[in-house]
């Protein structure tokens, strides 16, 4: 663990074995790890203490996303040409839901607007890679789509629901195909909720669009005020509270809002914000005039007229 502010090492902890992907939940302050024999690691992310550890399915750790919105924790494990695709209730750390495949999974991406979560598998043979779209609320795959020869790595924009799937190597059968943005590629179903909208040079990059507008989920915390209220319960020793507010998870200065109110007050109305994702938190005084600690972390959406 590193201090961003002074760029110097803070903590450290053993990991059993080759370490292969991290990940932290902002609103627990959980630090997930997985390594090469298999285990995940859970951590404590402001420590290092290690609260637990989680078997995998199959003997190699993998990559890993985290839905802080809904506390699911999804892993991507792969051995050769045997793979899994693993949910984690981040609540127990036990294992809620594991998907076989036939081959690697190299990339996982997460959607946390849309609760689906992207994997590309590479297939065992040449052009048969394929995008798999997992919805988060059922844990089911609900949509596969190929992608061509050897796809390496995925990611979503969660602004606009649009997938990006690169390809390690060679060309494919999709090639010029996928053209045109906005137009689906003629060589794939069209039945689905996602249109293939462009590629580049052999499959190098291909792009996919969620056409599912009514069925986008809708967003917690949504205010269409530029000024939003935001409440929290009552410590019985606070002698005040402390609120701060900023664009960005790490609450890095400046702020975009921060206040101090007597412990008599239980909500603050924050000056205006322009549209956005914002991020917030408070924490309490104690009666020797030294702070407790910070709340969890929780987000919020300013949308005005």
């Amino acid at each position: 663990m590193i201090d961003g502010v002074t760029n110097t090492i803070a903590a450290s902890v053993p990991i059993a074995d080759l370490a292969d992907s991290i990940e932290v939940n902002p609103v627990t302050r959980r630090l997930y790890a997985t390594d090469v024999p298999g285990l995940l690691w859970v951590l404590d992310a402001d420590t290092l203490a290690v609260l637990d550890t989680v078997t995998l399915p199959i003997s190699t750790g993998g990559r890993i996303v985290v839905n802080s919105f809904t506390n699911r924790i999804y892993v991507s494990s792969a051995l050769g040409y045997s793979t899994a695709f693993v949910v984690i209730d981040g609540e127990t750390d036990e294992i809620v839901t594991t998907f076989t495949m036939d081959s690697v999974t190299n990339g996982i991406a997460l959607d946390s607007a849309t609760n689906r979560i992207y994997l590309v598998n590479n297939g065992l043979y040449e052009n048969t890679g394929t995008l798999l779209i997992v919805d988060g609320n059922t844990n089911q795959i609900v949509e596969t789509h190929p992608v061509g020869t050897d796809p390496f790595d995925v990611d979503v924009d969660p602004t606009t629901s649009r997938v990006y799937v690169i390809n390690a190597t060679g060309s494919s059968a999709l090639g010029s195909a996928l053209v045109a943005a906005g137009r689906p590629n003629t060589g794939l179903s069209d039945t689905g909720s996602y249109k293939p909208l462009a590629s580049i040079d052999y499959d190098a990059l291909i792009l996919f669009q969620d056409v599912r507008p009514a069925l986008i989920a809708p967003r917690r915390n949504y205010f269409t005020t530029p000024t939003p209220t935001l409440t929290w319960n009552r410590v019985s020793w606070a002698t005040e509270y402390e609120v701060q507010v900023d664009s960005a998870p790490t609450f890095t200065t400046p702020l975009s809002f921060t206040a101090v109110v007597p412990s008599n007050t239980l909500e603050v109305t924050t000056t205006v914000l322009p549209d956005g994702t914002y991020y917030w938190r408070v924490r309490a005084k104690k009666p020797d005039g030294t702070w407790g600690g910070w709340s969890a972390v929780d987000s919020f959406a300013v949308d005005a007229p």
